[in-house]
């Protein structure tokens, strides 16, 4: 009444009362203004330009969400202090906007939290990707969903060079395992994608794109968009060290 800003406590107590659906109503509303907005600052080569990433947050401390969202374990055994969440996040890697953002149980796997939200991802983006999210049914969905992936590669990773487009630049052909078909007969036998390889501070990086045209999409230029996908880090930091206080979400 008298202007003051509410305090952390009030803010909260009002949150309980509206209750979670009209929070997240008005966040979604928020989060399609700015699709809409800043569409043309978030482009790349015409295409949205994206990264998917995951982290965890620390949950309170109570049964109900022990139940949920589960105690990890620790590196000396035992269980954690709190349970946690995992979240994923498709961030604008031009303007560093969240999006989207998903939750679910720690048990939960980023890629497996992933491949359930693909059809939420707007067509015709490219989701820069860690190699953690190297998974043939995972990239297989992203193009079929009218998207491209840039994402860097694990090592050991089999695959075929078809022919050569350029320097440190190939079409590729990698056999898709068996038992993943079975687990989806609608997988192809293999995907053809294209690799690029480049060499920083004396160490070979290598990354596999869905854009497999050199002209309109250069290796050179690709290779240095995909530094773009840190940005995400710098905002698990805001979110973690400045906005959550100690990382807990109530």
């Amino acid at each position: 009444k008298d202007g003051a800003a509410p305090s952390s406590a009030a803010t909260t107590e009002a949150r309980d009362r509206l209750g979670y659906e009209a929070v997240k109503w008005l966040l979604h509303r928020f989060q399609d203004w700015l699709m809409a907005t800043f569409d043309a600052a978030m482009r790349w080569r015409g295409l949205l330009l994206f990264i998917i990433d995951g982290t965890t947050l620390k949950t309170p401390d109570s049964p109900a969400n022990r139940d949920h969202f589960g105690l990890p374990g620790t590196s000396r055994g035992g269980r954690a202090a709190f349970p946690q969440m995992r979240v994923l996040f498709l961030v604008s890697a031009k303007l560093r906007f969240i999006i989207r953002a998903w939750f679910a149980p720690y048990r939960q796997s980023e890629v497996g939290l992933a491949m359930t939200i693909l059809n939420e991802v707007p067509a015709k983006s490219l989701l820069l990707l860690d190699r953690a999210y190297l998974a043939w049914w995972l990239l297989w969905n992203i193009q079929k969903n009218g998207s491209h992936f840039l994402v860097r590669v694990k090592r050991r990773i089999r695959r075929r060079r078809v022919y050569k487009i350029g320097s440190n630049d190939w079409i590729v052909r990698v056999k898709i395992p068996r038992a993943l078909r079975r687990m989806h007969p609608e997988l192809p036998l293999s995907l053809e994608l294209r690799e690029l390889a480049t060499r920083i501070k004396g160490r070979w990086y290598h990354y596999f794109t869905s854009l497999t045209d050199p002209a309109k999409y250069p290796a050179a230029d690709l290779v240095k968009l995909y530094h773009d996908r840190w940005e995400v880090e710098t905002g698990f930091d805001e979110i973690k060290t400045h906005q959550a206080g100690l990382s807990t979400v109530n």
